[in-house]
Parts: C-alpha cells; structure tokens; sequence
C-alpha cells in the first residue's frame, strides 16, 4: 500500500499529480521526472519552478525547486514498505544561493524532515507513531531546536481521527477542531480555549474523494467554500473556491487567492495542464513535462 499521508500533511504537494504519475506510469521501468514549468499573465515566457523524481513504483523520490532559473531547494524522502521514513531538504533563504545538497540516510524508528539554510538546520518537523497511527506532529526551529508549534491526533473508536489539536509556543493555549463522520460527510467544529468558534463540512463522493467544503465563523457566515468536480476517471477537472482569507478559529490567514482552478491531462491520462484563474481570468498556468529515466 502506497502511503502518501505523512507527505501531504508536510508539503501539501499535490496528491493530484502523485496519483496521475501513478497511473500512467504503473509498468513502466525506472526513474520518472516531472518538470513543473509555469507561466503567469505578466511572464513573457514558461519558467521552471519545481522538479519531481518518482521511483518505478510510484514514491515520490526527491523535488527541487528554482527561482529565475537557478536551484533554490531540494529535498529527498526516504521509504520502506510503503511509508514515508525520513526526508531531508537543504532552502537557500534570503535570495542566497543553494549551496548544499542533503545526504540523509532513511530512519528507521520514526519520520523526521529538516529544512537546512545552507550548512545549519532552521526548521524541522518530527512524526510520532501510536503503533500504526500518527500520534504527534512537532515542528521545531533553528539550531537550538526550539519547538514553534505541536499537533496532536485523536482517533475514534472506528479509527477515524475524532479531534486534531494544535498548540503554538511559547503560547500553550491549545485550539482544536473536532470531527463527526455521517456517511459520506464530515463535520468540524472549531474550538479555541474550549469556545466554539465556527464549523464546517465536508462531502466526498463514494470513491472518497472531495466533493465539496465549506466553514462558516461563529455567526454562521460562510468564510471558505470548494466545490470539486471530476472526469469518470476520477482524476480533478475543475475546483471553484471562495475564501475570504479567514479560517474556521477566526484567524486571518494569507489573502485569497484564486477563484477557479482546473485540470487538464494528456491521451495517457497524466495531468498535463493546470490553469489558475483571478478575477474571472487565467492568471497562472502550470504545465507538467515528463521525462522516463530508465535505468537510473
């Protein structure tokens, strides 16, 4: 079984496009790269943003990323039977040139990410495991390991994650959010110091994927809302997004971004084109390049 959670909860890197790799490229032999290359509504040509390297079974292997041209970061994961080990991935902050490349070796007792800036750690992230369950994720920064924000699991009794708790330091107040499974929906309630501070829910279709979300602050008023809709492959063709920028506790979080994304794939079925829609037209369209590195 491919295991992809620890992954997503890290990076957030497109399960989307794991998946399409997946499918299209299940029998072929060797090292699969994907070259993310996008271009914006100012650019006066496609620029190359990110690289991906997927192994013969589908993991994804390393990924780097580029600014202008030039390598900002790269970072390689490590698995073993089907779950994500460790990774390890050097940042060049400060518009400073990447200068070293990760050498890590795969755990072999829990999952650990660092982030280096050049040759000192500045931010890492440690999973913690209740036998098969993700128990607690701690992220930690700089060199002395100070801890900057802790979340902690809670499971049911059918296994399903009941309430996910967060804690930022030096702040220990925690704030959390609680989830009601009812068929194919959830319901999530937000909490700070045990005050109710919105809901929200969330629709899957009966293959599991997303269909639908949306969270609503304390008075009701509707904040974010995603509607997903798919081809009878089950691969994404479009998402339509509202967000206001302001999250189910009441925080204000980064500006809203776009309205409208969609997905579109080659005659293999790999995702080939994605374009990101503002104010009614395409802003930024990405574009995916695969390459088959047989025998590497």
């Amino acid at each position: 079984m491919r295991t992809f959670a620890t992954l997503v909860l890290l990076f957030a890197t497109g399960v989307t496009l794991a998946q399409d790799y997946t499918n299209a490229y299940e029998r072929q032999k060797g090292v699969v790269r994907i070259d993310q290359k996008t271009l914006c509504a100012t650019c006066k040509q496609k620029e190359r943003i990110a690289t991906f390297l997927f192994d013969q079974d589908g993991f994804n292997i390393e990924e780097q990323t580029f600014d202008n041209g030039e390598k900002k970061g790269i970072t390689r994961y490590f698995w073993k039977d089907g779950t994500l080990q460790s990774a390890q991935g050097y940042q060049a902050f400060s518009n400073k040139k990447l200068e070293k490349d990760p050498k890590a070796k795969a755990a072999t007792t829990s999952t650990t990410i660092q982030i280096w800036d050049s040759t000192k750690i500045s931010h890492e992230v440690r999973y913690t495991y209740a036998g098969p369950r993700l128990d607690k994720i701690t992220s930690m920064d700089g060199e002395e390991q100070n801890i900057g924000h802790v979340t902690n699991l809670y499971y049911d009794n059918k296994g399903k994650v009941a309430r996910e708790e967060h804690i930022d330091y030096p702040q220990t107040v925690p704030y959390y959010k609680t989830f009601k499974y009812v068929g194919d929906s959830v319901f999530i309630e937000y909490f700070k110091q045990d005050v109710r501070m919105g809901k929200g829910k969330k629709k899957f279709n009966k293959s599991g994927k997303l269909l639908y979300e949306a969270t609503y602050n304390i008075a009701g008023v509707k904040v974010y809302e995603c509607k997903n809709r798919y081809n009878q492959a089950g691969r994404i063709l479009e998402q339509n997004i509202f967000e206001t920028g302001v999250d189910g506790y009441g925080s204000h979080g980064e500006l809203p971004g776009f309205e409208k994304i969609t997905y579109r794939y080659d005659q293999l079925g790999k995702l080939a084109i994605v374009d990101k829609y503002f104010k009614g037209k395409v802003s930024v369209t990405d574009f995916y390049e695969y390459v088959l590195m047989a025998g590497k």
